[in-house]
């Protein structure tokens, strides 16, 4: 049992767990002080011909087929969020060029208000207009 426990790479916890029994009656088994159960030592003989015909080399194959299959989803799934992010920066750009266009613009226009307030008469027609700006 101690061989085959070790094949898989188990703890005496794990092993009895498999088994369904106590951790105490494993190491008895282990040690020889107890004889194996029938159920026990039938599905120990299962596990050591599964072992001894190479099928864990398949098994190991499927899992990483099931892994790689996975892991390619996840990709996908990470690419598309990838691909969404880049387009909202660039709606987000966009916008903020927008907004610095129309700020500028902005800008410009108060500066020629303000500076037509300082050349012109005060009894033009424009200032009327300018004295929205204040």
């Amino acid at each position: 049992m101690k061989n085959i426990r070790e094949k898989l790479g188990l703890t005496q916890d794990q092993m009895s767990g498999l088994l369904g029994i106590n951790r105490s009656s494993a190491a008895m088994y282990e040690n020889g002080s107890r004889s194996i159960a029938t159920k026990n030592l039938l599905l120990l003989s299962e596990i050591e011909i599964f072992l001894n015909n190479n099928v864990p080399e398949i098994i190991h194959s499927e899992i990483n087929t099931k892994t790689d299959h996975a892991k390619s989803a996840i990709i996908t799934k990470l690419n598309k969020q990838i691909d969404r992010a880049a387009y909202a920066s660039l709606k987000l750009k966009r916008k903020l060029q927008l907004l610095q266009d129309t700020n500028l613009k902005t800008k410009n226009l108060w500066s020629v208000l303000v500076h037509l307030k300082l050349k012109m008469p005060e009894n033009l027609p424009l200032l009327a207009y300018l004295e929205i700006w204040k």
